[in-house]
């Protein structure tokens, strides 16, 4: 799953169910030709004592916390909405409940697969009458890569978060890791970092930065 605005909402609620400090890593490699790879990595490790002992006690403030049979049905929900999307093969993902990473990869022909296969997602586990959200999150049209990042992350209303919420939200990381076949020559987001062979470019920011608009992930990398 990618940075959007249900991922965000579903980032807000699993750390604070957990009380955790957590990382997401968006990592995306393009070919020249458009097709590449992408790999979503969350990691909780950091407070994996403390998750481990809130699931055993099922509840925790009247909220009810998921059990690890609940939450691999869910994981195992995103890998068949991703096999099923049409342009994306070899489909992994894994669970690890003894450290709290979890990751899901897939191969795309191009991007507009991989796009509609982030929204497929977001159709596929939305529960609600709503109708979810659909953006492209990115985009390559010759020399030139977007990360897009058009959803409108006021709506979740940032200062009306709890205190707890807050502290999950800067406590939260988001890095992205975009790597290419060409070398970098500009990028837009001078918060990004170009590898020493430039056709690397990273990009580390707290979620809560991010909600409140202080920093963004949008980044144009051209060749």
């Amino acid at each position: 799953m990618f940075l959007s605005q249900k991922v965000v909402g579903l980032l807000l609620l699993l750390p604070l169910i957990f009380c955790s400090c957590f990382e997401m890593t968006e990592e995306v490699y393009v070919s020249k030709d458009g097709s590449g790879n992408a790999l979503i990595t969350l990691n909780l490790s950091e407070s994996k004592k403390n998750i481990a002992n809130f699931m055993k006690m099922k509840e925790m403030d009247g909220m009810r916390i998921p059990s690890q049979g609940e939450l691999e049905q869910f994981l195992l929900e995103i890998k068949q909405s991703l096999k099923s999307s049409k342009g994306i093969t070899n489909v992994k993902t894994t669970d690890d409940f003894e450290n709290f990473i979890f990751t899901f990869t897939g191969d795309f022909d191009r991007v507009e697969s991989l796009n509609k296969a982030i929204n497929k997602i977001g159709d596929d586990l939305n529960k609600s009458t709503r109708p979810t959200i659909k953006k492209d999150n990115f985009s390559f049209v010759a020399n030139r890569f977007t990360r897009l990042f058009d959803y409108n992350l006021e709506a979740l209303n940032y200062e009306s978060l709890s205190a707890v919420q807050k502290m999950v939200a800067e406590a939260g990381r988001f890095v992205s890791i975009y790597r290419f076949d060409k070398a970098i020559k500009d990028h837009s987001n001078k918060t990004a970092k170009v590898s020493p062979s430039r056709k690397a470019i990273k990009m580390e920011h707290s979620l809560a930065d991010i909600l409140t608009g202080t920093t963004s992930i949008k980044n144009t990398i051209k060749f």
